[in-house]
C-alpha cells in the first residue's frame, strides 16, 4: 500500500476532480504569500516570514494535489 492509498484510506486525502481556476487559484495564493513572505523577511520579521513562507509552500502543493485528482482533508497529507 502506497502512502497516497493509506491517506485515502484514512481519509486524509480524497480523490475529486477540481477545476483548473482552482488550481490557478492556489497557485496565486501561494505566490502572494511567498512574496509576503520576502518583504516580512527584509523588514526583519523572521517569525511572521517564516509562516507566510510556511502557506506559500502549502498553497503550492496543494495546487499539484489538485492537479492529481485530490483533496487533502489534513496538513499531513501534503508531505
Amino acid at each position: 500500500m502506497t502512502k497516497i492509498d493509506d491517506y485515502i484510506k484514512k481519509g486524509k486525502l480524497k480523490v475529486t476532480k477540481i477545476s483548473d481556476e482552482m488550481i490557478i487559484k492556489e497557485l496565486e495564493v501561494g505566490k502572494k504569500d511567498l512574496l509576503a513572505a520576502i518583504s516580512s523577511f527584509k523588514l526583519g520579521n523572521y517569525k511572521w516570514a517564516t509562516i507566510q513562507a510556511y502557506y506559500s509552500i502549502f498553497h503550492g502543493v496543494r495546487a499539484l494535489i489538485f492537479k492529481a485528482g485530490y483533496r487533502e482533508e489534513s496538513h499531513i497529507a501534503l508531505k
